[in-house]
């Protein structure tokens, strides 16, 4: 019953609309629609709204208008519905959307003597060209705050301003900006980003007009998809086979050729102008026409070679510009410690498998207490690495080489069981690369790249490049290492100073790791990094060392100038430890330890979320652990559930409440 009603809602607006359905359009959005040289409107969506009209019966009239002119059109009512627009939230206010029509990527183009531009936050340097209402404005915008854009009424203008040298970096959806660049014969001056966004193309109508897009729905639920595609690649672009280098090599030669053929005529209007006189001179003319022909003949087939010669360098050195970026892009991910190890590798590969596109299939492993490979392409890995082989079982070669038939030397280096894995799993290859990733002499990992098609190889040079990435590999684990043993000296430097301090202090020997304990424990409660906060809790208490040792000693109450004197050891700890590389938001931290929620702390004063949050859960610590201790002042300590009753009692006062909520749920007899 609903289907019926709903077709006699349709068969009722399309009986009401006595005027053609009016659908504003960009004029400029080719080649899915704009003007022609003969001021007639053509492209793919004025082919596509014919076949509606012819399926539907009603008549369209499109109306092309600058794309924000457009847009204000609908909002206005002025009509019925608008023409291949994105849908983004914020047109969402204002707009209900058809089905999806046809699904358009976007990407980011710019002059090719540039640095490579692959994501919207490499933008920020440059002026970016962009249509005035164009969606990925917003969109590039959310990606990066601090773009500079330049706005443009139409594409049309934004090629211009890129071909006049005003821009030199733009943002286009990709269809219209392959047809202008190839239209203006820019498309080898130009390199583009990996699509940044991908959207689909709706009809919108003004919110609310259900009426209208329940019309165009039912029209479009009659175009197939398949129709839609014929009809768009049928205008699509497509890039021109010559670039402008080799056109104007072509010039040169095709100018040579006819200059050569011109004076070849010349010869022989001269030779017919002479053999009237002799047939003896034309026999010796036309023998030297036959030299010159054979020199010229040779000439071209030397220029014929030179060309192939200038072509073939041409690729190499394109291929070797992008290895080059490539391996510049790797050397600064080697650099990144915070990097995981096996995205790295993952990420490393896939630049190698770019640098190498002849390659058919390959891999790069680890070797440790068990073999694993980590990265594969043409097979799967899963199957090897679920063997769980020994690294004993695949021996890594001392050296680079290359190998004709690669299972051959596996047979030899692996034992029976890798090498039936191996002949089970992985496609045979006929020639390969192997290089082994090494720290000093010690043997880590290799990489295998493999070629499958028979008469394919790799050269000398290729080794060589790929030795280089092992290389910067090798890098990556050496650096890791270094940091690692920076990472235990920091730590062994801390723990020194940490007992000379509890030396210093008879009753808080044991107290700084307790406290480091317990704050660890409660800032993974709360959910943020524990490793800060407890270097932090082990050096609270070290600005003590600069405390008189009967102070700290002393049995009983401190008078007021010997408190004074203990209320300076946050300062000091902060001077002591501020000037250490690394250690500069744990010398905050230790400075505001003993601060209180309602601001009578010191030294600062600070109150409530003024305090560092991992100052108020040391200072938390810190207070249970003193509670529960024995100490000069006070021979007998509180019992763990008397010093939780403190805690209660004072939070909101000394203690932030939500750090005595989060530590009252932990287990504390754990502690």
């Amino acid at each position: 019953m609903e289907k019926w009603f709903s077709v006699l809602i349709l068969l009722c607006v399309a009986l009401s609309i006595a005027q053609p359905l009016r659908m504003v359009t960009d004029k400029d959005y080719p080649p899915f629609i704009y003007i022609d040289e003969s001021g007639s409107l053509v492209g793919a969506s004025v082919e596509i709204w014919k076949l509606w009209s012819e399926r539907t019966g009603i008549p369209v009239e499109l109306i092309p208008l600058e794309w924000e002119e457009a847009i204000e059109s609908v909002k206005r009512g002025d009509a019925d519905a608008i023409d291949l627009i994105f849908f983004t939230p914020e047109r969402e206010s204002f707009f209900d959307f058809s089905f999806p029509i046809y699904e358009v990527t976007s990407s980011i183009y710019y002059r090719n003597y540039l640095p490579d531009i692959d994501v919207p936050e490499d933008l920020t340097p440059y002026i970016v060209g962009i249509k005035a209402g164009d969606a990925l404005y917003t969109i590039l915008s959310e990606r990066n705050p601090d773009i500079q854009f330049r706005f443009y009424r139409s594409y049309s203008k934004i090629i211009e301003a890129f071909k006049n040298q005003e821009i030199e970096v733009f943002a286009m959806d990709d269809p219209p900006a392959q047809y202008y660049l190839v239209k203006h014969d820019l498309i080898y001056d130009v390199d583009r980003s990996k699509p940044f966004t991908r959207n689909q193309l709706h009809w919108a109508v003004k919110n609310g007009n259900t009426e209208i897009l329940s019309l165009l729905n039912d029209g479009l639920s009659k175009i197939s998809d398949s129709e839609i595609k014929d009809i768009i690649q049928s205008v699509l672009p497509s890039k021109p086979v010559i670039s402008p280098d080799m056109r104007r090599i072509l010039f040169f030669v095709s100018l040579g050729v006819l200059i050569t053929f011109v004076a070849l005529f010349a010869v022989n209007l001269y030779l017919r102008s002479i053999v009237k006189k002799t047939t003896k001179e034309l026999r010796e003319k036309n023998e030297e026409l036959t030299l010159v022909n054979e020199e010229l003949e040779s000439q071209m087939q030397e220029a014929r070679a030179i060309n192939e010669e200038l072509e073939a360098a041409y690729n190499e050195l394109e291929q070797t510009s992008r290895q080059f970026r490539e391996t510049l892009r790797l050397v600064s991910e080697s650099f990144n410690l915070d990097k995981d190890e096996e995205n790295f590798l993952k990420e490393a590969f896939d630049l190698i498998f770019d640098m190498f596109p002849q390659a058919s299939q390959g891999y790069v492993s680890m070797s440790g207490q068990k073999w694993k490979i980590l990265s594969s392409k043409g097979f799967d890995k899963s199957m090897l690495n679920r063997m769980n082989l020994e690294s004993s079982e695949v021996p890594i070669p001392d050296k680079a080489v290359l190998v004709e038939n690669i299972r051959l030397l596996d047979r030899e280096r692996m034992s029976s069981r890798a090498f039936k894995a191996f002949e089970e799993y992985v496609p045979e290859s006929k020639y390969a690369m192997i290089v082994p990733i090494k720290t000093g002499k010690e043997s880590i990992g290799e990489i295998v790249l493999e070629l499958t098609k028979e008469g394919q190889s790799f050269s000398s040079n290729d080794l060589k490049a790929l030795e280089s990435i092992a290389d910067i590999i090798s890098s990556f684990y050496i650096l890791r290492r270094y940091s690692e043993m920076d990472r235990k000296f920091r730590k062994q430097a801390a723990l020194i100073l940490v007992k000379a301090m509890e030396y210093h202090d008879n009753y808080t020997r044991g107290h700084s790791q307790r406290v480091a304990e317990i704050s660890a424990f409660l800032a993974e409660s709360l959910g943020f990094d524990k490793e800060k906060i407890y270097w932090a809790a082990l050096l609270h208490d070290i600005g003590k060392i600069g405390i008189p040792q009967h102070i700290l000693n002393k049995e009983g109450p401190l008078d007021e100038e010997e408190f004074e004197l203990i209320k300076q050891h946050p300062i000091k700890g902060y001077e002591l430890i501020k000037d250490t590389e690394g250690f500069e938001d744990i010398a905050k931290i230790v400075l505001h330890h003993h601060e209180r929620w309602d601001g009578n702390g010191y030294p600062a004063g600070l109150k409530g979320e003024e305090i560092p949050l991992e100052s108020r859960i040391i200072f938390l610590a810190d207070s249970f652990d003193a509670m529960t201790s024995v100490r000069s002042y006070r021979k007998t300590p509180l019992s763990t559930s008397e010093a939780l009753e403190e805690i209660k009692r004072c939070s909101g006062t000394q203690f932030d409440p939500e750090v005595v909520k989060a530590f009252l749920s932990l287990e504390v007899a754990s502690l």
